[in-house]
């Protein structure tokens, strides 16, 4: 039983921008879209899992240096992100992390499941986690 760990935030993002300026019911659809694609036609999977970031990340309460993410403080969101995380929670059971990001619990999850999960993400970071990945920009 293989089961695909979906970085959902990265989706969020993406389709967020690449739909500026269509309508929610639009950018719900590509999102459906590509994850039908992607989860049904691309990988041999059981099921999925999608995982989105929370409000708290306790690397903020440790970054005593610089702000964590500071960098990323003044950079313009999608006109859509919200409403696409909030439709990945009702229409595809979308995970949110409370205290940490959503790549800690795809690792964490993947790290339990070993060979009987895949990372779908664009995000390099997860090449330090052991398993198995898929780059649906790439179709790798």
């Amino acid at each position: 039983m293989t089961i695909a760990l979906v970085d959902a935030d990265i989706l969020s993002y993406r389709i967020g921008f690449a739909c500026q300026d269509e309508t929610e019911e639009k950018a719900a659809y590509t999102l459906s879209s590509l994850l039908e694609e992607t989860l049904y036609s691309e990988l041999d999977i059981s099921t999925y899992e999608l995982f989105l970031t929370g409000k708290h990340n306790f690397r903020n309460e440790i970054a005593t240096t610089v702000p964590y993410k500071g960098n990323r403080k003044d950079v313009a969101k999608p006109l859509h992100l919200e409403f696409l995380r909030g439709y990945m929670v009702d229409a595809w059971g979308a995970v949110v992390s409370d205290g940490e990001e959503a790549d800690d619990l795809i690792a964490i999850r993947a790290t339990e499941l070993g060979d009987d999960s895949i990372i779908v993400s664009i995000d390099k970071d997860f090449n330090q986690v052991a398993g198995w990945h898929y780059n649906f920009v790439k179709k790798d």
